[in-house]
């Protein structure tokens, strides 16, 4: 990423993916519009799943538990979800929400763009995040406190989604 050359900690592989089906489909990350309808049942979505799968087998083969972060994935979740199924993946979500204001702030200082901007572009993710996993096993993480406490955060989010760690 050029305003950040240290990275933001994201997949290479799963931004690259994320940012050409947003493309693809006439968006990008910074659009708070809606996905475009019926984007679930074009031919862009089946090739970018089997590429998805792909991906999924290749980074994390053999991990019995995996992670990843990139915040695209609010917008593109339904592919996840069906790339995960057809995988037979366990799927729990973790929603880290950060405060609005916070990232709004981080936009208007890294691209200039006002706060209101960066509130509804904040807003547009954290709705779609949340729409796409209602009725999965999810929680939800306030980023202040995953940074002041992530020890018991980490406690909390392993009991609130039933994950017993293996023990070494």
């Amino acid at each position: 990423s050029t305003d950040n050359v240290r990275g933001f900690w994201e997949n290479k592989r799963f931004v690259d993916l994320h940012e050409r089906t947003m493309s693809e489909l006439g968006i990008s990350w910074d659009d708070p519009r809606p996905m475009p309808y019926g984007w679930r049942s074009s031919e862009i979505y089946a090739r970018r799943l089997e590429e998805l799968e792909d991906g999924i087998s290749v980074e994390f083969s053999g991990d019995p538990y995996w992670v990843f972060k990139d915040p695209r994935v609010c917008r593109l979740l339904p592919l996840w979800m069906s790339a995960l199924s057809n995988l037979n993946g366990r799927q729990t979500y973790i929603l880290t929400v950060r405060h609005p204001l916070e990232v709004a702030s981080s936009l208007n200082a890294r691209n200039g763009w006002g706060i209101s901007f960066g509130e509804l572009l904040w807003l547009r993710y954290v709705f779609d995040a949340a729409a796409n996993t209602d009725g999965a096993t999810r929680t939800v993480v306030l980023y202040d406190e995953l940074l002041a406490d992530p020890q018991k955060e980490l406690s909390r989010i392993l009991e609130d989604l039933s994950i017993s760690l293996p023990s070494d």
